[in-house]
Formats: structure tokens, sequence, C-alpha cells
């Protein structure tokens, strides 16, 4: 696999660790009356707002866009994909709003909260899974050398502040839940 897409993958992986974390927290809320982390779950989505957006969408958006170059009738996942980049931050932005409501506890109806964190947890896994699937493998077949190195080039050069070397003070309790679940180092 080129490097390009080990490192895409590695980030989905990642992803989904936390899109777990999520859905665990989203069932305590679902089935309890006690109330979910939402200091974790914000933290995932701003990590997901932040991250994602700025430095794995931006690669991806390239990978694709130079994909569709060599087709002559372009491949409909891959401009779903890039339409559904932009639905995910919007997605990921309603999300956030949500779940600051309830943190300054505005009252947010329970099935409300709960049918919005499931739908963006699908959307997003799907979506993943859609891009390994189907648009990972068309461009390993496709891309030639300079345009891996373009790729490459886009990926901005921003350590990870979750799964870097150093978990940054603004995601210390996905990090220390992460750790407590040996998925992350301690």
């Amino acid at each position: 696999m080129n490097p390009v897409l080990k490192r895409l993958t590695s980030d989905h992986k990642n992803v989904a660790l936390l899109l777990q974390v999520m859905a665990e927290e989203l069932n305590i809320f679902a089935t309890s009356d006690r109330k979910p982390d939402f200091r974790l779950m914000r933290e995932i989505v701003e990590y997901l707002q932040d991250f994602t957006q700025d430095v794995h969408h931006p690669q991806e958006d390239l990978l694709f866009e130079l994909t569709l170059a060599h087709q002559e009738t372009p491949a409909p996942v891959l401009t779903r994909l890039l339409k559904e980049h932009d639905e995910l931050r919007d997605m990921n932005h309603a999300v956030r709003v949500e779940i600051d409501q309830i943190y300054n506890d505005a009252m947010v109806p329970r099935r409300e909260i709960e049918q919005t964190l499931r739908r963006f947890i699908q959307m997003t896994r799907d979506h993943m899974s859609a891009e390994e699937e189907a648009a990972y493998p068309l461009a390993e077949n496709l891309l030639d050398e300079s345009e891996w190195q373009q790729v490459e080039a886009a990926r901005k050069s921003r350590v990870d502040p979750l799964f870097g070397k150093v978990v940054e003070a603004e995601f210390s309790r996905i990090g220390d839940r992460l750790r407590e679940r040996g998925l992350l180092p301690g």
C-alpha cells in the first residue's frame, strides 16, 4: 500500500477508536438515567473538527480530485465522498453545538441528541469504509509518482494533537480514556 494511503488509513483507525468511545458514551445515555461524559464527547468532536477537517480531509480531497482527473467518466463514489467531506464538516459542527448546549445545561431532548450522534457516528463510519474499499484502491491504480508526491505535500506538517507523541492538554480527557483502555501509549 502506498505510504500516503497507509497514513490516511491509520487516521481512520484513530477516528474509529474515537467513534467507538463516543458510541459507548451514547449507549450509557440511551440505556440509563446516568449522563454520559459530555466533556469527553466534546473533546472527541473538537478533535474531529480540528484535525480531520484541517489535515486529513484536504489531503483526501486532492487525492480524489487527482484520481477523478484520470477518468473519462467520473466514479460516482469519488464525487460523493468529496461532497460528504462538506456534509461531515457541517454535521460535526451541529453535533458540537448540541453537545455544547447539553454541556451548558440547556434543555435538549434526549432523543434528539441521541439521533444526531448516532447519525453522525454511522455516517462517519460509512464514509471511511467507502474511502478504504473503493476510493483508495482507485487512486492506488491510477496515480503516478508525481501525483503521490503532490498528495503527500498537501498534508499539513502538523503534529496530531491526540495520537502524536504527546497528547495536548485540550484532549487530555480522551487521551486518559484511551490510555485506560490500552489504546494509547502511557
